[in-house]
């Protein structure tokens, strides 16, 4: 029996149907957490712990599987290019059962609908009015009570062009909240795929050797799939823009990275911190006035276009923007590495939090402005300088980092780390999978504590 097995394992190890076909296993498991949840919860994250204790086990043998996987495939036998189409199918089957499962870890779906609904049912503006001025409607009283607490949190705290596109689906939709969703995370399932192909199409130019498996190390990660498609954050939309722009950068297409940049932003504000950087890079080779009237003139225009809806008098887009950059998590779990200390100095010796807000945010312009103006690099290694640009901020100043927050940057090592993308993506995907479980602070020091320390032994072994 055990040499049937073996054999059986050595002829199927390196078989991308197989591995597909196990995948597809694994990820239905996931729709046995939402059994184990109680009708009550049934709209927010479990709150049991069985549900919980189920949920880490099959997250966990997901993270190890997704792990062999790329082991074998390193160790065993080279993906070619024809393997693409299976691994293209079998991602569409991994969403499809993704979508047909009910999101677990998150209710910001709900959000999402609930944003539409305030313009498209109470016909008032989301930028300047709160949840719990809505209380009769019937997402409202679904919702977990996070989102009934916090009034600072419920005037819409996303861009306008993320929230136009709410508004669109939720018409597509008819106003139903179960249709509604699964457009949601349609979208971002496209998104998936569509990243995919755009960051197949950078590694083919930076890393053409091993283009195919870094395609199936991105798009078969189970926390790219749980986060994007079963919760269907829109920081998948991010992903896929922030992908988009790097390519067009690398293809010395310009004229479209800062539009494509702005978009990101005006989806998620925090990409914000990323245009300076491409502004730099496309300026070192584009100098006229012309290009630069056109780029800023797309910009406006897609700015103002996504805006319109929303501009009035009593209505602030940036104040939104203001109440996410000064939101604290309620609790220490979610906090940064820097600020979850700066929450026990407030607990146990009585400091200003605030003041220390500022001091860190002061800190983390200080390492932005040193990378910005000091560590140079060509535009193929923009996505590393990216990557450590919103590291630093969830160490340094974030008091607010959930799970999700790493898609913004989750495929850049693929990109730029020539040796080392293998451990990058291991403790990206492990920090993102466990921040649900174990403090995303203490997460974060753990996994740069790792990295540089094998980092350091590679180094030595190679001298």
């Amino acid at each position: 029996m055990n040499k049937l097995f073996f054999r059986f394992w050595h002829k199927t190890r390196g078989s991308v149907f197989f591995w597909g076909v196990f995948f597809i296993i694994l990820y239905s498991c996931f729709s046995l957490v939402n059994t184990l949840k109680s009708p009550d919860d049934f709209f927010s994250p479990p709150d049991s712990l069985n549900a919980n204790l189920f949920w880490l086990i099959i997250y966990l043998s997901s993270f190890v599987s997704y792990i062999l996987f790329l082991y074998f495939f390193l160790k065993y036998r080279d993906l070619k290019k024809n393997d693409l189409k299976w691994g293209f199918v079998f991602t569409a089957l991994f969403s499809v059962i993704f979508i047909a499962i009910h999101a677990i870890g998150s209710a910001d779906l709900y959000a999402y609908h609930f944003f539409a609904e305030v313009y498209n049912t109470h016909q008032q503006n989301p930028y300047h009015f709160y949840f719990n001025e809505f209380s009769d409607d019937q997402v409202f009283t679904k919702i977990q009570d996070f989102w009934h607490n916090y009034k600072s949190w419920h005037k819409t705290g996303y861009g306008p062009l993320f929230t136009l596109i709410s508004i669109i689906l939720n018409l597509l939709a008819g106003q139903d909240m179960s249709i509604s969703i699964y457009l949601y995370k349609s979208l971002t399932a496209l998104c998936v795929m569509g990243g995919a192909v755009v960051l197949y199409k950078i590694v083919e130019i930076v890393h053409p050797h091993k283009a195919v498996l870094l395609t199936f190390a991105f798009m078969w990660n189970p926390f790219l799939l749980f986060e994007a498609v079963n919760n269907g954050h829109n920081d998948a939309i991010v992903l896929f823009l922030n992908l988009l722009a790097i390519y067009l950068l690398i293809k010395g297409k310009y004229l479209w990275v800062l539009p494509i940049v702005v978009s990101s932003v005006l989806i998620k504000y925090i990409t914000v911190l990323f245009i300076p950087f491409f502004v730099f890079y496309i300026f070192r080779r584009e100098k006229t006035l012309i290009f630069w009237a056109k780029t800023s003139l797309i910009c406006a225009a897609i700015t103002l276009s996504s805006s319109l809806l929303f501009l009035s008098k009593n209505a602030s887009i940036v104040d939104s923007l203001f109440e996410q950059i000064g939101f604290t998590a309620p609790y220490w779990f979610y906090l940064g590495t820097m600020p979850l200390a700066a929450k026990l100095l407030e607990i146990y010796f009585g400091f200003d939090l605030l003041i220390l807000k500022n001091i860190l945010g002061f800190c983390f312009l200080v390492f932005w402005l040193y990378l910005f103006f000091i560590k140079r690099t060509d535009q193929y290694y923009l996505s590393g300088i990216l990557f450590v640009v919103i590291i630093a901020f969830f160490m340094i100043a974030l008091f607010w980092v959930q799970p999700w927050y790493f898609l913004w940057v989750f495929p850049f090592p693929l990109i730029f780390a020539r040796d080392n993308w293998l451990i990058l993506m291991i403790l990206t995907t492990m920090t993102g999978i466990l921040c649900y479980f174990i403090p995303v602070g203490i997460l974060l020091l753990i996994s740069l504590i790792i990295y540089i320390y094998i980092k350091r032994k590679n180094e030595t072994l190679s001298i």
